[in-house]
């Protein structure tokens, strides 16, 4: 029977903290009520398809949907399931549905079947592909759980078989004698050898849907990556769908059908019920890709019979809702194209009106005029032009990968990519490469400054002297790195050492400090931490396997660890020099030469760069032949200096890091009440309302004296907000305890951490030196207040977005190792949710630059309105799910327009393509430029065929004036929920 509205809000509340807007909000629930009833109607209504716009809520919905399921259709064992593409998605679905389940469902509705018992509800996160139970309620599964269904060993041995068999018997189908017994039979049948792969995966996908139990509701989250199909016909499919479509029950296979003729009564055709299908981009093509999608996931559907694009065009409204974000500003709606600043004029600069970046027309011009030549050439006789990279290569970053050699497998690291996509890029690299090096030999001195990246990281150094945020995608892994170093130097030396820590007129006092003048002379003496350099080597298994046989064969490991004991907690150089004469007396006994190494350890050179790490690397190797010579090979080496960034850290917050001169002032603050609030007693003390004219009390800690005081107006409208939606005194606590959390590690390791080190390094009592340095406008450190402030502004929204259920223990996790830049790739160790995390929170970090890791799964959009695309792809729904990232729901800019009513260059979210307008660049640019024009305009008529050129043109002559430019009209949903037909 069909739902109507108030049903419905009597047992979901999508808003119970008034996190979104009222329109949004109303929007998410009608899609919700028509998705229910069309789905409950009848057995046939089994898939529905969410296709908004990416960052309009499509999880909230299909969570929604599933809730509806729970309470108004209840069964005895009531289980969903949710297949995403990636790991970090399982971990967002996970902590959703936590959300969810705690938030958003009414536990006062007084249906039975609608009452909630929280705890009953559990997740499951699925590493591997496994039987679907009643044990938990929500199953999480990943899209790479179907493709590696089986051991990804090459080796077609009788022992790797027997192993596998013995794997599946004893651990996966252990409990079922069905299972197994066919497993005997496939043994027998031969499916355990290497050409039977695939067909062994398929039958142990059929196994495990006889293994489960059915599923009330299945999301598939990305649902576009299944666009190919299940067609049995198609040799070519990829195992990831084949195995999805036998465990889901979606496909009949006639010929494991025809082996196991028992399996067919067995099979659960369907394992799912109900499928929520989600995507922005439910097709790339053609619109017969959304029912090769659904071919996956049932064996019959609405699509089942519909081979003509007019035959499935005809049926779109009646299963698939596709809605805009749109905004209502002065009356007047807007759709997102409209919400967004598109630079393309190649400009870094936030301006209306754009700096053009060019290749200057004089000695350092030559150089990258004469590398685009060399490059173009090499390009020319090539069967058409990788577009991701062609000139990319040679003007996304500085570093044009000197060190690396350019063998087989080495691109295996370099791009987030798949592997199919990265030799060409390989190629085209090392022709770069070679001529860099060419350069490199003829003239020592360094390269001369790159053209767009010089402008990029000036324009980003101002933002973040701002206090800005940034988000920058590159496509190679290597310029995350190299961008995250120079960004952090460049912020140290302009922003920390010539504004924040250039103490003049009345602060000029706490510059005179010793510690202070002590911290400044540190800075300028850093350099390798060899102790970090050298357990990177020992932390490598390779290193660690032959530094064993180092031991045992030469019995020299303490004399070598000696040395490296030596370097410990050092910021000091090896100067190259001085290193060279040690080398050439190779006669002196080894303790001689040791003890000479440390005596020449100097201070001076400031920014090192890789190519002055190998150089030391390379005077460490020849200084120890016999040690070092044979311990590592090229491989190693080149391997070991690809993890540096992980090694590059924010100096003034490694400062305070064990064994460093500030560490004691660490100690200190976790000693100290500085940053301890206590609320409850001061605000009984002065009285709700009376914030303003409150006094501390002699044992007031600092940090409940600054928001009492300086912060009275955000903290009265804090107090009363939070009284009306905690009035449980414990809720309220825990409230006050969230807050402390946030803000108490926003001094001991975010952007009031120098403040503090500045404060306690002057003579007067701590309290006053703080508020000196925070509370005027013209104080050094004001930006952290303003920070502050923010933070008590906008708690609601970092409750949703980051802190809600998290205890004090997790937001100190979080919150650690702040830096004003952070850069996270494919082969970073940082773990990107908590990177995430951090950059949706006001402060550090001010830029993220990252690969197309971050392309999905993560929102980033809470005080970030800046993102570049410095890297390029060429396909438009690539593109629009990088900026999907930060142009969403409750984003900064989303705020900012529905807060002020006006459409405004400020308001707006600013989307940068940075090109060079002489070089190849602008030729890619164009042509996806073009592709996103097309894009935006065929958006929601879904049925024109797309075929987005993935090269570009060497030929064609291309002009900024002749760039397509930015389509501003109007764009209109035609498959929204009002046009939805549920009949």
């Amino acid at each position: 029977m069909p739902k109507h509205i108030d049903e419905i809000r009597a047992v979901i509340d999508l808003n119970p903290n008034n996190a979104i807007t009222q329109f949004i909000c109303d929007r998410q629930m009608r899609v919700i009520q028509s998705a229910f009833n069309y789905l409950s109607k009848s057995n046939q209504n089994n898939i529905i398809y969410i296709a908004d716009e990416v960052g309009l809520g499509k999880t909230y919905i299909a969570m929604g949907i599933m809730a509806l399921f729970r309470i108004f259709e209840p069964r005895e064992s009531h289980v969903d399931m949710v297949i995403v593409p990636k790991a970090n998605l399982q971990d967002k679905w996970y902590k959703e549905l936590e959300l969810f389940m705690a938030l958003n469902y009414l536990p006062q509705s007084k249906r039975s079947s609608a009452t909630i018992e929280t705890g009953r509800y559990s997740n499951k996160i699925h590493t591997k592909l496994g039987q679907i139970d009643a044990e938990y309620s929500f199953h999480l599964l990943r899209m790479s759980s179907f493709s590696s269904i089986l051991s990804s060993s090459k080796e077609d041995s009788e022992e790797t078989r027997l192993y596998l068999k013995s794997r599946l018997l004893d651990d996966v189908f252990q409990h079922d004698c069905y299972c197994q017994d066919i497993l005997e039979q496939a043994w027998k049948k031969g499916y355990f050898h290497k050409e039977n792969k695939i067909k062994l995966g398929n039958l142990i996908a059929y196994l495990l849907n006889c293994m489960s139990i059915p599923v009330s509701c299945l999301v598939v989250d990305e649902a576009h990556y299944y666009k190919k199909g299940a067609s049995i016909a198609d040799p070519y499919l990829s195992i990831r769908n084949q195995v999805t479509s036998r465990f889901l029950g979606a496909v009949k296979d006639p010929d494991l059908l025809s082996d196991f003729p028992a399996l067919e009564g067995r099979v659960k055709f369907p394992l799912a019920q109900k499928v929520i299908c989600l995507s922005a981009t439910p097709k790339d093509v053609w619109i017969g890709e959304i029912r090769n999608q659904l071919d996956c996931f049932l064996p019959s559907h609405v699509l089942s019979h519909s081979y003509f694009d007019e035959e499935i065009l005809n049926k779109l409204p009646h299963f698939l809702i596709r809605g805009n974000m749109e905004y209502t500003i002065n009356s007047a709606s807007i759709s997102r194209n409209q919400s967004r600043e598109e630079h393309r004029k190649g400009n870094v600069n936030k301006s209306e009106v754009p700096e053009i970046l060019c290749i200057e027309d004089n000695v350092d011009g030559l150089f990258w005029q004469l590398l685009q030549y060399k490059s173009l050439k090499h390009l020319q006789v090539k069967n058409g032009v990788a577009f991701e990279i062609g000139m990319l290569a040679g003007f996304e970053s500085y570093l044009i990968d000197v060190k690396g050699k350019g063998k087989e497998g080495q691109s295996d690291v370099e791009y987030d990519l798949p592997t199919n996509s990265r030799k060409n890029k390989s190629e085209d690299e090392e022709v770069i490469r070679n001529i860099v090096e060419s350069y490199t030999k003829t003239f020592p001195e360094k390269l001369p400054p790159h053209p767009k990246q010089s402008k990029f990281e000036t324009e980003l150094l101002q933002q973040m002297g701002t206090h800005e945020k940034s988000l920058t995608f590159v496509r190679r892994i290597h310029t995350v790195g190299d961008m995250e170093r120079r960004l952090l130097h460049s912020y140290e030396r302009e922003i920390v050492i010539k504004q924040q820590l250039s103490f003049s007129g009345r602060y000029k006092k706490f510059g005179q400090s010793k510690k202070v003048i002590n911290l400044i002379a540190r800075w300028k003496e850093k350099g390798i931490d060899l102790q970090s350099f050298y357990e990177k080597f020992i932390a490598r298994y390779a290193f660690k396997k032959k530094w064993r046989q180092l031991t045992s064969d030469h019995g020299n490991y303490e004399t070598i660890l000696q040395l490296i004991k030596r370097f410990a907690y050092s910021e000091w150089e090896l100067q190259l020099g001085l290193l060279r004469e040690i080398v050439n007396k190779e006669q002196e006994e080894d303790q001689k030469v040791y003890q000479a190494v440390c005596d020449h350890i100097v201070r001076g050179l400031q920014n090192v760069s890789s190519s002055l790490e190998r150089q030391i690397l390379d005077r460490m190797t020849a200084l120890f032949p016999a040690y070092l010579s044979d311990l590592l090979n090229e491989d190693d080496v080149e391997n070991t200096l690809q993890y540096k960034e992980d090694t590059d850290h924010y100096f003034f917050s490694k400062y305070f890091s064990k064994g460093e001169p500030g560490y004691s002032l660490r100690q200190k603050m976790y000693r100290q009440n500085w940053f301890d609030l206590d609320l409850d007693v001061s605000i009984n003390t002065s009285g709700l309302g009376h914030l303003s004219q409150h006094k501390p009390e002699n044992n007031t800690s600092f940090l409940t004296d600054l928001l009492l005081r300086h912060c009275s107006g955000e903290m009265s409208h804090w107090i009363q907000e939070q009284e009306e939606e905690n009035p449980d005194p414990a809720d309220f606590s825990k409230a006050i305890q969230t807050l402390n959390a946030i803000l108490r590690n926003i001094m001991r390791h975010g952007t009031g951490l120098l403040a503090v080190f500045v404060a306690n390094s002057h003579d007067q009592n701590f309290a006053d030196n703080m508020l000196e340095l925070l509370v005027h406008k013209d104080a050094p450190f004001h930006f952290v207040l303003t920070e502050i402030k923010t933070i008590i502004k906008d708690f609601k929204l970092l409750l949703n977005v980051n802190f809600r259920n998290k205890s004090e223990q997790e937001i100190n996790v979080m919150m650690r190792s702040l830096s004003p830049v952070i850069g996270i790739s494919g082969q970073s160790r940082r773990n990107r949710s908590l990177v995430a995390a951090q950059f949706r929170m006001p402060g550090f970090p001010y830029a993220l630059i990252a690969t197309d890791i971050l392309r999905e799964g993560e929102d980033l959009h809470t005080y970030c309105q800046n993102i570049y695309h410095y890297g390029v792809a060429w396909n438009p729904s690539d593109m629009e799910q990088r900026t999907g990232r930060i142009d969403r729901i409750n984003s900064m800019s989303f705020r900012k327009l529905n807060t002020s009513q006006e459409l405004s260059f400020p308001n707006k979210l600013h989307v940068f393509y940075p090109y060079l307008s002489q070089s190849f660049e602008i030729n890619q640019v164009s042509k996806l430029l073009t592709n996103i024009n097309r894009f935006t305009e065929t958006f929601n008529t879904i049925g024109e065929k797309h075929n987005f050129d993935t090269t570009a043109s060497l030929d064609e002559k291309i002009t900024d004036s002749s760039l397509p430019p930015q389509i501003k009209h109007k764009i209109v949903a035609l498959y929204d929920v009002d046009n939805f037909k549920t009949d």
